[in-house]
């Protein structure tokens, strides 16, 4: 056995790619030599911004000796007599081995001529320069790159100018990109110059050893470690811990040589928003804001440097950087403060919300109905809905502001700064300051309820518009970002256990398109207001689905999201399917978590298949048939299970109801099951429904449609359920 080592010297990696290229490089070297028969040890892959590295332990030198049978043609006909046939010596050619090699295998459709082939394992040092030109081509980017030296037109994030491939202390004969590789590094282009550097065998601690003489820790973790602790000293001198822990992640990929150094910048620029502080250090230059244990910024940053000597010039240099940003940062606050957030309505018709949807001021006024009606529909009390339509009448104001324009990440946070400085009343602003959550995955939910309200308004309006005007996602595309605002709307509804018919919300959404849907004609080129083209919003009035069209699109992209979510939580895709099913799952969203809660409990006691079969029997025969115009009447009852299964569901209705009321949901199921699964056997066992009599058909079938509904439009449609025996597609 020996070990590999693989290094690919690259021009700097943007430090999004790199964690991802060494996952790739890990996952797909240990698939390919596994696809080759190598066994191996530990597989290791790192980087930094100038550099991929593979490192493969106990490498086999070879492959193992196999076996492989062929099978051929029936042996009566391979042999005649015991002699061999044309066929059998056609078989043998063909296979590669001698016709005395030929075996006889039973098979099940009888005797079988078979070539036993016997094939040697190839060394290891032939198969891996093609191997690893497959790896390394096969590695995949956000974008990739063509250059004139790749003279096969080959892609990659970056130019390759250098490649190391060393099996044991043999250099492998891989060329890629028009590069050949060698035994040759490079350590920092800067602080140890470009000269190369030449490794003996391929021993990854004394690679790393090596380069770190050379002023580079090409291991990621080590790297990340030597940051973490820098930064650590750095706050800790001011009662500080780190708030950013996706900052770590990206300095670790933007350096070699890592050094932590401390900034500081005037305490008037103290007077700046918190999040305007902390974007200026994060987002721009990537500096890591100290804030305290009482969350005040401190006028003190740190940041990281690819030099181990701290130098005070750099220092310097980066204070500057960082005032002339906070310097903008405070001339955009008083100019923008100059005009309150309230007389910007002129601005906002100037912004473009999209070509065929309108400018910023029309999508506020669709904001401002909507939210009255989703506060009506919350049963918001008047003080409540009068803040949330305030709030929506300005929620989109600061995307005119400077401050904004200068750090469009911050809007909403910017505009309820202003509003809490122009005097308006905390829950408008509080309701401003989260209709932009969630922003991500992981942000949390509005916490306020109007604050969620505007949140799900402004998500709606957008998901409404832009399916409305045939833009929804596609596939791998959706260029809108729908499927995360979408997720945005779910988590608001789950998380926060709403009360709120999705349904409605979604029509009275979908509604305040229906002038923009109605106007006749298509978009045109140049429907920008520009000389000589019709006006911006005379274009936006063009071709846009219906209302009702637009809103059903929405309503099942959002009930598959859902349905996705609560699967994402541990749920059972076919209980989720059947509580997705039952009436008013999508009004109450904290009782459709405890329906699927319960549902969990009731499948995991015996007697829940006698429950599920209540439900989907009498699924079965109703399924197809119109819902009856009345109650099943006892007059037309001819059997006497008819009346025991009529006054089982009466008791049934009485006590699923008032466990129901009291918030019991396997209660509720077990009274249900526990009054109707005998009786709904014994009638199926002794009453034909399909009679000749029509107003007697038409009876029974309502009888069993009161059974069935009872469950399904006050808890779950269990006719969805899978039992046991069929688990796996249970689980989905």
């Amino acid at each position: 056995m020996a070990d590999l080592l693989l290094e690919l010297g690259v021009e700097e990696l943007p430090a999004s790619y790199l964690p991802g290229a060494i996952e790739q490089l890990a996952a797909d070297a240990a698939a390919r030599l596994q696809a080759a028969l190598l066994a191996h040890g530990e597989i290791r892959a790192s980087g930094t911004p100038r550099r991929l590295v593979l490192a493969v332990a106990e490498l086999a030198e070879r492959q193992p000796d196999r076996t492989e049978e062929i099978a051929g043609p029936p042996a009566a006909v391979a042999f005649r007599d015991g002699k061999p046939t044309p066929a059998a010596e056609g078989f043998a050619r063909k296979s590669g081995v001698a016709v005395s090699e030929l075996v006889i295998r039973d098979t099940p459709r009888g005797p079988y001529v078979h070539a036993v082939r016997r094939l040697p394992g190839r060394p290891a040092r032939e198969l891996l320069p093609e191997l690893l030109r497959e790896l390394v081509l096969g590695l995949r980017f956000p974008k990739s790159m063509r250059w004139p030296q790749a003279p096969r037109g080959e892609t990659f994030a970056r130019p390759v100018r250098r490649l190391l491939a060393l099996l044991g202390d043999e250099a492998l004969p891989l060329e890629v990109f028009g590069v050949r590789a060698g035994r040759q590094t490079e350590g920092h282009p800067i602080l140890a110059g470009r000269r190369p550097i030449a490794l003996e065998r391929a021993d990854y601690a004394a690679y790393l050893a090596l380069l770190r003489q050379h002023c580079v820790l090409a291991d990621r973790q080590e790297r990340r470690e030597a940051i973490a602790a820098g930064l650590a000293r750095v706050l800790g001198r001011h009662g500080a811990r780190l708030r950013h822990p996706e900052l770590l992640e990206e300095l670790t990929d933007m350096v070699e040589c890592p050094a932590v150094l401390e900034g500081r910048f005037e305490e008037r620029y103290l007077e700046l928003p918190a999040a305007v502080l902390q974007a200026a250090m994060t987002d721009h230059q990537r500096y890591v804001p100290v804030i305290g244990q009482d969350e005040r910024v401190r006028p003190v940053f740190a940041f990281v440097v690819d030099q181990p000597e701290p130098d005070p010039v750099i220092v310097h240099g980066n204070e500057r950087v960082l005032r002339a940003r906070l310097e903008d940062a405070a001339f955009y606050l008083r100019e923008d403060l100059k005009r309150p957030l309230a007389e910007r309505e002129a601005a906002l018709a100037g912004i473009v919300f999209h070509q065929r949807l309108g400018t910023m001021l029309d999508k506020t006024r669709r904001l401002e109905r909507l939210a009255g009606r989703l506060a009506e529909l919350a049963g918001l009390d008047e003080p409540a809905r009068a803040a949330l339509v305030r709030a929506a009448a300005l929620a989109k104001a600061d995307l005119s502001t400077e401050l904004v324009g200068e750090f469009p990440q911050l809007h909403g946070e910017i505009g309820a700064e202003y509003l809490a400085r122009q005097g308006e009343p905390p829950a408008v602003v509080a309701a401003v300051r989260e209709h932009v959550l969630p922003r991500f995955a992981a942000d949390a939910i509005a916490t306020s309820l109007p604050g969620r309200l505007l949140a799900l308004a402004d998500r709606l309006d957008n998901l409404c518009g832009f399916f409305a005007a045939g833009l929804g996602p596609t596939g791998s595309t959706d260029p809108f970002a729908l499927r995360r605002q979408a997720q945005g709307v779910v988590r608001t509804l789950l998380e926060g256990r709403m009360v709120l018919p999705l349904a409605a919300a979604v029509e009275q959404a979908a509604a305040g398109f229906a002038e923009l849907a109605a106007a006749p004609g298509q978009a045109q080129a140049g429907a920008d207001g520009g000389p000589g083209s019709e006006t911006g919003a005379q274009a936006a009035r063009r071709g846009l689905l219906p209302p009702a069209q637009a809103a059903e699109e929405v309503l099942g992209f959002l009930r598959e999201r859902l349905a996705n979510q609560l699967r994402e939580q541990g749920h059972r895709h076919d209980l989720v399917e059947a509580a997705l099913a039952g009436g008013g799952a999508l009004v109450d969203f904290g009782e459709l978590v405890r329906r699927l809660e319960a549902l969990a409990a009731l499948a995991a006691e015996p007697d829940f298949p006698a429950l599920v079969e209540v439900v989907d029997r009498t699924w079965r025969i109703v399924r197809g048939e119109p819902p009856p115009a009345a109650a099943p009447d006892p007059a037309l009852f001819q059997q006497p299970e008819e009346h025991a299964l009529a006054a089982a569901l009466a008791h049934a209705r009485s006590a699923f109801e008032q466990r129901l009321a009291a918030g019991d949901l396997r209660g509720a199921a077990e009274a249900y099951r526990a009054a109707l699964a005998r009786p709904v056997h014994v009638f199926f066992e002794r009453v034909f429904v399909n009679v000749q009599d029509a107003r007697v058909r038409a009876n029974r079938l309502a009888l069993l449609w009161a059974v069935n509904r009872l469950f399904v439009e006050r808890f779950a449609d269990l006719s969805r359920v899978v039992l046991e025996g069929s688990a796996a597609a249970a689980q989905g």
